[in-house]
C-alpha cells in the first residue's frame, strides 16, 4: 500500500498481510475495474496483481 507514509515492506501488499491481503488487493482490482473508464489499470510493485490490473515494479 503506498500513501503518504511511503510503501509497505518490499511493496507487496500479501507478503506482508497474506491472505488478507490477497483479498484487498483482490477487492481493489474490483473496484477499479467496476468505474469502466476504459484505460489500463496499473498496480505499482505488485508482482502478482490480478487479472486485468497490469503489474509494474520499477
Amino acid at each position: 500500500i503506498e500513501n503518504e507514509y511511503g510503501n509497505v515492506e518490499y511493496g507487496n501488499v500479501m507478503f506482508v498481510y497474506g491472505d488478507d491481503g490477497k483479498a484487498y488487493i483482490d477487492w481493489c482490482a474490483k473496484m477499479a475495474e467496476s468505474f469502466n473508464i476504459g484505460v489500463p489499470w496499473i498496480m505499482c510493485q505488485q508482482p502478482d496483481a490480478p487479472q486485468p490490473m497490469t503489474k509494474y515494479i520499477k
